[in-house]
């Protein structure tokens, strides 16, 4: 969940822009309020979204809120779980804004498929900002983020 929300806020924040720096993504940090504010994104519409990261701070949530992941599982009288299904709903809300984004942007309308992130990670910044860059491409005539 952590992953996906700190994901989508930044790539949000990018596609928003015609150019940006690594310095500014460090400079969001882990901070997903500040991040979901750049992102511009409605606090009613993804209310369950904002109201974690209002309430928790990344570090918080990543090591140390067991109170979150209980609230989280939360059931209602009828078994059914009362955040889980929201969150579950403003995640997929993203996804299907960013890739609403994706399609207008770069002129893909066939695009339908989710980023590979797995090695974002292991990538030093430079690495990542040209994976970024080669996966936003404007000049590949057969646009696609499958490749990255």
């Amino acid at each position: 969940m952590l992953f996906s929300i700190e994901t989508f806020l930044k790539l949000l924040y990018i596609l928003d822009k015609n150019n940006y720096t690594n310095s500014e993504l460090i400079g969001l940090g882990h901070n997903l309020k500040k991040a979901f504010n750049e992102s511009k994104l409605d606090k009613q519409k993804f209310g369950m979204i904002f109201k974690i990261i209002s309430n928790y701070g990344y570090t918080e949530i990543r090591y140390s809120a067991p109170d979150l992941v209980n609230e989280l599982n939360s059931k209602d009288k009828y078994n059914k779980y009362i955040y889980l299904e929201t969150l579950h709903s403003e995640l997929e809300e993203l996804h299907e804004l960013i890739t609403k984004i994706i399609r207008e942007k770069f002129n893909a309308p066939k695009y339908t498929d989710g980023l590979n992130i797995h090695p974002y990670h292991t990538l030093d910044p430079d690495d990542k900002k040209t994976l970024i860059d080669d996966c936003l491409s404007k000049g590949d005539p057969n646009f696609s983020l499958n490749r990255c």
